[in-house]
């Protein structure tokens, strides 16, 4: 041990002395802006939040495509396509079907073509991704889907075949 003691002694001090010569060029490189005497940190502004335009009843905007994996909860979903010509913003719609089961959506956009699958088994939401969080799988052959929207209106309708 003696003898490898002043090996590990001069590697310490060797990676210390390149770790503080990385660090000194990252911060010569990387400034930040100087802060003013007096000056917040941060500067709080209103939030400005878009409004909705509700669309026309009569207007096309998403259709139910598909029911996918009914009966095994690891690949169940609904598949909607945007058939719209404009992005729609799905926060405050609701998935429902004929035994009062309902999913609301959260502020997801759907451009126009696209497609976006709810899963009923739980997961983490992605941009192409809803999981509704349920523990078991709950379409069967001949059920009827709603997809209304944030108004209540009634959107688009799907029954499983």
């Amino acid at each position: 041990m003696r003898k490898i003691l002043p090996y590990l002694l001069l590697n310490f001090a060797v990676s210390a002395l390149a770790v503080w010569v990385v660090l000194m060029i990252w911060e010569a490189n990387h400034k930040l802006p100087e802060q003013q005497a007096g000056a917040p940190l941060f500067t709080s502004q209103p939030q400005v939040f878009p409004t909705l335009t509700p669309l026309p009843l009569d207007a096309k905007t998403i259709q139910i495509q598909l029911v996918v994996g009914m009966g095994d909860i690891r690949n169940e979903r609904v598949q909607l396509v945007n058939a719209s010509e404009s992005p729609l913003n799905l926060l405050g719609w609701e998935l429902t079907d004929n035994e009062k089961h309902s999913y609301t959506f959260p502020s997801v956009t759907l451009f126009p073509g696209a497609a976006i699958d709810v899963y009923t088994k739980g997961g983490v939401n992605t941009a192409v991704e809803l999981y509704w969080n349920l523990a078991e799988p709950i379409f069967a052959s001949g059920d009827d889907i709603r997809l209304k929207d944030a108004g209540g209106n009634t959107r688009a309708e799907y029954q499983v075949p």
